[in-house]
């Protein structure tokens, strides 16, 4: 049994992880069930707010598990590029991610705009007495959309099933004379868990993303929270009735938990084959391209002219650069969150160990929590203080909330990817505390770091669910004003506002992927 060892920088960095997690989620949370129960006492929540509305919650798994279903079937392409060439490559997968989940909504739904043939003909047809056409288009358009955004998480859970399995039983499909259709089933059928685990991650995700769903007025859980939300903000009848969507959020903070404290399976040697991995670089080039090349290609083409370009950003010029600057900060603490994590999870002290495990579980809970619940949350915890009720920063208390678990859970897989044989060498080479870490184990691999403060800064940049709650009135930002565009059809507006967006979105994403590379090429058994 080997003796555990004290480590006072390890249980540093755990403490900024924990300070991190009590201030972000777990003083907000306390404050809410606080307000939810003094107003339960006080006769103030009506008797049936916390009633499960049993067909509401059937259409939010109904939509969650489709749009899953869709996006597990079109990452396979890319899980498979991602198992060839190694995790080097993902930052490149994730692009859709790091772009707006309202991009292909927004983009795709020009071909139904006005004085389009799609459009005239669902025009025609709405009179013509198929009313119910137009919201039908709406919600397929969105649910396509979120398919085209969430793929890229089914790829990395299928990509990390593929690299463990083993390399004889991948040979033996791919050796064997039989039909393609019997490969694909063999494949599925060892990859097993991994393909359900996929799923049930997107549709997680989906169950708590409003704004495609909640613009194609699809009628879910986190759409009629959105609503309560916006009609009366902080009402303890609003907390309660979303009680089905914060039970399934422990429960799935829970469960991932429970596997990142798993032993890592051994990482195949083996290749998938040039056959698999031509066509998987064609169906991964096919999801790029439907996912981001199309959508911003058609607000490209929809732009009035030039003019308009110059117009954004005098009208949204400032709320750009307030909103860049949120995210800049909110990149800032993420990449220091994943690193305080990093440290403790990879140390040899089980105390720093089990505090840093127990806040990336808070972290994850408030990820698979609405975007709506979590500005919510955060407005009412500080509400008590003018101050900071009315600070433009508590935009970046919120953001950081709302993706922290992102960056604990990558903090974490950091530790993990070090070999056992690299970790045994450290301590018998006494490299247990932090100058260790920093000398055997970060060097190489601090880039993977910052990788997730741009991702964190890219996602905090399209964030519009937990902005709309903390906004401070009258001040300027990019969340607001692209929810004005989306929701009253300025489609002029929107497509000159998405092709700059777009764009720096994708230089963002750029740097995301090469961040990414450069701190995977240290990874045990990736090839770089």
């Amino acid at each position: 049994m080997r003796r555990a060892v004290t480590s006072w920088s390890a249980r540093g960095a755990a403490f900024v992880a924990a300070l991190a997690a009590v201030v972000l989620v777990g003083w907000p949370g306390a404050v809410v069930a606080w307000d939810v129960v003094r107003a339960g006492l006080g006769g103030a929540i009506k008797p049936g707010s916390a009633a499960v509305s049993f067909g509401l919650l059937a259409n939010t798994l109904g939509w969650a598990g489709g749009i899953a279903l869709g996006a597990t079937l079109a990452g396979i392409p890319a899980a498979v590029w991602i198992a060839r060439r190694g995790w080097g490559g993902a930052g490149w997968v994730l692009v859709p991610m790091l772009l707006p989940s309202y991009l292909c909504y927004a983009g795709y739904g020009l071909l139904r705009a006005p004085r389009t043939m799609l459009g005239d003909w669902i025009e025609q047809a709405a009179q013509h007495g198929a009313s119910w056409l137009p919201v039908f288009a709406g919600r397929v358009i969105a649910a396509a959309g979120l398919m085209l955004w969430a793929w890229p998480l089914a790829s990395v859970v299928l990509a990390v099933g593929l690299r463990n399995v083993p390399r004889d039983a991948l040979e033996a499909v791919r050796l064997d004379g039989r039909g393609v259709a019997w490969r694909a089933w063999m494949r599925a059928r060892l990859l097993g868990g991994w393909i359900v685990g996929a799923w049930g991650l997107v549709a997680l995700v989906m169950m708590g993303s409003a704004v495609p769903l909640h613009l194609a007025q699809a009628p879910t859980y986190s759409v009629r929270v959105w609503f309560e939300m916006s009609v009366a903000p902080g009402s303890a009848g609003a907390w309660v009735s979303a009680w089905p969507l914060i039970v399934l959020a422990a429960l799935s903070a829970g469960v991932i938990v429970r596997h990142l404290v798993r032993e890592p399976g051994a990482t195949p040697e083996g290749r998938l084959g040039l056959a698999a991995r031509r066509g998987a670089w064609r169906g991964l080039a096919v999801m790029l391209m439907l996912s981001v090349g199309v959508p911003w290609a058609m607000m490209a083409w929809t732009v009035d002219s030039f003019a308009s370009l110059g117009r954004f950003w005098q009208l949204s010029g400032e709320g750009l650069a307030v909103s860049g600057a949120v995210a800049l900060a909110v990149g800032v603490v993420l990449a220091g969150l994943a690193g305080s994590v990093w440290m403790a999870a990879a140390s040899f002290d089980p105390v720093a160990r089990r505090v840093a495990l127990a806040c990336v579980g808070v972290m994850v809970f408030a990820v698979f929590v609405p975007g709506v619940l979590v500005g919510q949350a955060t407005a009412q915890a500080w509400e008590w203080n003018p101050v900071l009720r009315d600070w433009p920063g508590l935009v970046v208390v919120g953001h950081v909330a709302r993706f922290g678990g992102v960056a604990g859970v990558l903090g974490w897989a950091l530790a993990r990817s070090e070999s056992s044989g690299a970790r045994d060498a450290r301590r018998l080479d006494g490299a247990t505390g932090g100058m260790g870490f920093l000398a055997a184990v970060a060097p190489g691999r601090w880039p993977a770091c910052v990788g997730v403060g741009l991702a964190g800064a890219c996602l905090s940049l399209h964030e519009i669910e937990t902005s709309v709650f903390l906004q401070v009135p009258g001040t300027p930002g990019l969340a607001p004003t692209l929810l004005g565009y989306l929701h009253y059809s300025r489609m002029g507006d929107l497509s000159a506002a998405g092709v700059w967006i777009v764009g720096l979105g994708l230089a963002g994403a750029w740097m995301v992927g090469v961040c990414v590379r450069r701190g995977a090429r240290r990874h045990a058994g990736v090839q770089p």
